[in-house]
């Protein structure tokens, strides 16, 4: 048998609501800005990646006219 209310949510219930959306909300921002400090550190990561390959090249064109002139 079902219990008919009147709609209303006691007040330390609403107060427990209210908190766990607030901590909710909390827990969204910081995910946010996980995932932003993620995306800024991949960024990162690719343009070390790509100036040392292009330091790597550059060496190894180096080293093969070194290595040409050496005969």
């Amino acid at each position: 048998m079902a219990v008919q209310g009147t709609g209303q949510i006691p007040a330390d219930q609403q107060a427990i609501f209210d908190e766990q959306r607030r901590l909710n909300q909390e827990n969204l921002a910081s995910s946010m800005q996980m995932m932003r400090i993620q995306q800024e550190q991949a960024k990162q990561q690719e343009a070390i990646s790509m100036l040392s390959n292009t330091i790597k090249n550059a060496h190894d064109a180096k080293m093969n006219i070194i290595n040409n002139a050496k005969g």
